[in-house]
């Protein structure tokens, strides 16, 4: 009688902790460092548990073991993707912000960046660079950008607005930011015409809620494009008018490398 009881309390615990539980994630690839310059790239098996009341673990083969709790999520439909932005804290008590999909996971604290991502076979392009692996998603403006697999995250802006990725030899950067319109100081039309100054224009084309500039500057080649849409901006107000940027900068040298790149820009911001 005894261990018949024993058995039921041991099977009803582990089912409770079972129930804790609420989903797991998997993915391939690690990406992280932080302020004391030490860095992991890599591929690794990892696993994102998500339990009741807001607490996250996640476990990557043979590198990191994270517990965070979060205190803040915020689900968002953004280019097709569910993709849910948290806020909360590390085991050390650090705050940490970040957000999630099927694909991705990344976390930005003040002393590191960790990004997870799902390795996707067959994503390679003709010039064997692969843009479908990595993704960078921004809560403030409500977009997400896709960039190359090599390239590394350099920390989003202190006030949120973007991100830029450097490919490993430094040489080529790619951006990503939102503006808020504000009339008479910040349009459309006025960040046109300033985004053309100081620069070897060689294509331009503006049209009523967007503009695409390429050309030379600082000795390298450039292509940008800048969208204007309404969003519901921090939940205060869903027609508000902002602008969103995508911009890379590369050597004369590697044209034939990242032209694809410039038409995966015009395509996908829209």
């Amino acid at each position: 009688m005894k261990k018949l009881l024993f058995v039921i309390i041991l099977f009803t615990s582990l089912k409770n902790y079972s129930q804790e539980i609420q989903f797991v994630k998997e993915y391939d690839k690690v990406n992280y460092k932080d302020t004391d310059g030490n860095k992991i790239d890599k591929l690794a098996k990892s696993y994102v548990y998500f339990y009741n009341k807001g607490k996250v673990k996640v476990k990557i083969i043979n590198s990191i073991n994270l517990t965070l709790f979060l205190t803040e999520i915020n689900e968002k439909e953004l280019i097709g993707t569910k993709t849910t932005f948290f806020k909360g804290i590390d085991n050390k008590e650090n705050k940490i912000r970040g957000f999630y999909t099927e694909k991705s996971f990344s976390i930005l604290s003040d002393t590191s960046t960790l990004i997870l991502n799902k390795e996707e076979p067959n994503s390679e392009s003709k010039n064997n660079i692969s843009y479908k692996n990595n993704n960078y998603c921004n809560e403030r403006f409500s977009f997400c950008i896709e960039y190359p697999k090599g390239f590394l995250p350099n920390g989003e802006s202190g006030n949120g607005d973007g991100q830029s990725f450097y490919s490993k030899d430094r040489k080529t950067k790619i951006s990503s930011w939102g503006n808020l319109v504000i009339e008479d100081f910040i349009t459309l039309k006025s960040n046109f015409e300033r985004d053309k100054k100081n620069k070897n224009i060689t294509y331009s084309n503006k049209r009523e809620n967007y503009y695409v500039i390429s050309g030379i500057e600082n000795g390298k080649i450039f292509y940008q494009k800048t969208l204007q849409k309404k969003i519901n901006y921090l939940g205060n107000n869903e027609n508000t008018d902002i602008l969103i940027t995508y911009k890379i900068e590369y050597p004369q040298s590697q044209k034939n490398e990242y032209d694809y790149y410039c038409n995966k820009i015009n395509n996908e911001l829209k």
